[in-house]
């Protein structure tokens, strides 16, 4: 009965189940004879879904739906009650009859082959930017568009947002498509791999001075500094990984209550702190949770244009955006960082005594693993800075609204403090970010234990050295059975 043309005021997209028939349907096509049937009262309901207000939840009697097969168009639109309209011709860049599936309702109304603009979803993100909205920049030699910023009042998109930084009057939006998606998780199986290899090389380069000091001509004690000072800094890492991995299993979209298999209840924490010592991002990780179309406040849709399906999710700024994708991140990154800085150290110094060119070949992946983390968190703490910058912004403004006018934006205020409590729980509103400085007292902490480390194994294996020339003269004494030296 609801054809894809019919238009429903102040721009909101409704996604209706329509009752026994649709129902049906759906099931005969994916589920056995056996499931085909349901209770009542599934089954006698219409669940209509308002994407423009996430608050209302309201159920519609089947009764008041066309009849199936029904060719005559109603007058009123039998959801909405309000009359129907022709399709307004929108000012896109994309061909002409495009059409706007305002309500998909039923399965014959758009095919799942079209062309044209699907928008499933749509919350705080005007309709032009999905009309208008290109997937190639020519400007960047047509490269994928994955972000972009727009308008929040005339929809205008600037693709390029480097030239662009309004605060005030843009939003952000990430674009993700499936070339988008693969590009994300390659780019985290190749941090993933990078990790694991530096890991391996530092196990390889302590096997190899233990099993050939004797053709180097080194003592014991120097491969097994090395590799007590790496199992200690890497035993740290991971015990970070894991903090914040149980931080993490208060998320409500989690199941670890206790009447969990105990098997799968661990196996998430495991899993959360592998994540995190390897690096991975928090939009690979919790792809579940960003794509799913319950939100609260955030930009949100999900559409189909030129045959491509992709989600659009809008941030306040692509310096919130990379906040939130790398959250909890900048601790690790700092202990991994000077964990490397030590090691390398230590590896070039040793394959320069040894002249071991082979042992220096695996500084190699050390190396590259601190460039790239070094980049990643010098980009992370400027992100920091200009969103907290925006957070205190934001949050002086609700403050000064509700003391003039005694009005209170609750969801604004439950968001900011949500932002705050994710990144910047040891700073008070109005405070100053140091990103720099809390960098530095990181590193500080891990090169004190590494001096004390240091320190107890050059006094242990001193002293050690001390009682050897002690036994040794003593054995080299004259003794008076024997007439020389040598012979005692």
């Amino acid at each position: 009965p609801l054809s894809a043309n019919s238009m429903l005021p102040s721009g909101a997209y409704r996604i209706s189940l329509h009752g026994e028939q649709l129902y049906d349907r759906l099931l005969s096509k994916s589920r056995p004879d056996s499931l085909s049937s349901s209770s009542p009262a599934v089954r006698s309901r219409i669940l209509e879904y308002d994407s423009g207000d996430m608050s209302k939840l309201r159920r519609t009697s089947k009764s008041s739906l066309s009849p199936r097969g029904s060719s005559a168009p109603p007058e009123h639109c039998p959801v909405c009650r309000f009359p129907q309209t022709p399709r307004p011709e929108l000012p896109s860049s994309r061909e002409p009859s495009k059409e706007f599936a305002r309500q998909v309702s039923q399965a014959e109304s758009v095919s799942p082959f079209t062309e044209n603009l699907v928008i499933l979803n749509r919350q705080h993100i005007p309709q032009k930017v999905i009309a208008d909205l290109h997937f190639q920049n020519p400007i960047m030699h047509n490269s994928l568009v994955r972000e972009f910023e727009y308008n929040r009042e005339t929809g205008e998109i600037y693709y390029d947002i480097k030239e662009r930084d309004n605060l005030d009057s843009d939003e952000y939006s990430r674009v993700i498509t499936l070339n988008s998606w693969y590009q994300e998780l390659s780019v985290s199986f190749l941090s993933a791999a990078l990790g694991v290899m530096d890991v391996y090389a530092n196990l390889m380069f302590s096997a190899g001075l233990i099993a050939r000091r004797h053709t180097l001509g080194i003592h014991l004690e120097l491969p097994l500094l090395f590799t007590l000072v790496f199992l200690v800094l890497e035993v740290n890492a991971v015990a970070q990984a894991y903090s914040r991995a149980r931080a993490e299993m208060s998320k409500p979209d989690l199941f670890v209550g206790k009447d969990l298999n105990p098997v799968d209840r661990h196996y998430v924490l495991h899993a959360v702190a592998l994540f995190y010592y390897l690096g991975i991002s928090a939009m690979v990780r919790d792809i579940v949770v960003w794509l799913h179309p319950f939100k609260n406040v955030q930009p949100y849709a999900a559409a189909k244009a030129d045959g491509k399906r992709f989600y659009l999710l809008g941030f306040a700024s692509e310096y919130m955006f990379r906040c939130d994708a790398n959250v909890g991140q900048d601790v690790l990154w700092t202990t991994q960082i000077n964990v490397r800085l030590v090691l390398v150290s230590l590896k070039i110094g040793i394959s320069a005594k040894t002249r071991d060119f082979t042992s220096a070949f695996l500084c190699v992946p050390t190396l590259l693993f601190m460039a790239i983390k070094f980049k990643s968190i010098r980009t992370l703490i400027a992100d920091q800075e200009r969103h907290w910058a925006w957070l205190n912004q934001r949050w002086s403004e609700l403050e000064r609204l509700r003391r003039d006018t005694g009005v209170d934006d609750t969801e604004q205020r439950k968001t900011l403090l949500k932002q705050k409590k994710l990144h910047f729980a040891e700073v008070e509103w109005g405070g100053e970010f140091q990103g720099w400085r809390n960098l530095r007292i990181r590193s500080a902490k891990i090169v004190r234990m590494v001096v004390a480390l240091m320190v107890f194994l050059f006094v242990d294996i001193w002293v050690a050295s001390l009682g050897i020339d002690h036994l040794d003269k003593v054995f080299r004494s004259p003794s008076p059975e024997s007439g020389t030296s040598e012979e005692s």
